[in-house]
């Protein structure tokens, strides 16, 4: 079972939990991977016509999250901001804020980890940012990064892994499902 991150004083990670995930490099986004991502949007109810890309400045996610932006709006969807975080800043109080000052039908997450890992638990923290409109690629679903951010800051995100697999965080748990129908029907499940 994955611990719950204490958010009650800083939203920064401890020095050993960055210890953890300093160097975790993103491997490179697959095409199965991304058109995964688009059919789970697309695909999405109630429908998305709005995203919030974020990403860490890595190449990898870089250039997937330019890739998403050009097949989002190919869909006829709207990309209202494509935002980047470093891995390691003062506060990520100002990426945050930049990713959540518009109010998207869903958030697009890549990066690596230990950005992401700040960057979540500041938008858990200082925003309005829901974890359930949250939809991330395989680099920020990882085991190290679940267990030192709780599982608890995510609850309700999903998304997709390198060889197209779903998955979601739910009642704590990182669950995945080997096919889009059995995602489809957890997602049923739960709204009932």
């Amino acid at each position: 079972m994955y611990k719950t991150h204490d958010n009650s004083g800083t939203p920064l990670l401890r020095r050993a939990e960055v210890a953890l995930l300093t160097g975790i490099k993103s491997l490179p986004h697959t095409q199965k991977e991304l058109q995964a991502l688009m059919n789970m949007l697309t695909t999405e109810r109630p429908y998305i016509e709005s995203i919030t890309i974020g990403h860490g400045r890595d190449q990898a996610s870089t250039i997937v999250a330019r890739e998403l932006a050009s097949l989002w709006e190919a869909t006829g969807g709207f990309v209202l901001k494509i935002i980047d975080w470093p891995e390691e800043a003062a506060s990520w109080l100002k990426p945050a804020k930049r990713f959540t000052d518009e109010t998207p039908d869903a958030w697009i997450v890549t990066g690596p980890i230990l950005g992401w890992a700040q960057m979540s638990c500041r938008l858990k923290r200082s925003t309005d940012w829901d974890p359930s409109k949250t939809f991330g690629f395989s680099s920020v679903a990882d085991s190290r990064f679940f267990n030192i951010v709780g599982l608890r800051t995510l609850e309700g995100m999903r998304g997709v892994l390198n060889d197209g697999t779903s998955w979601r965080l739910s009642d704590g748990q990182f669950i995945t499902y080997p096919n889009e129908s059995e995602y489809r029907s957890s997602l049923n499940n739960k709204s009932q």
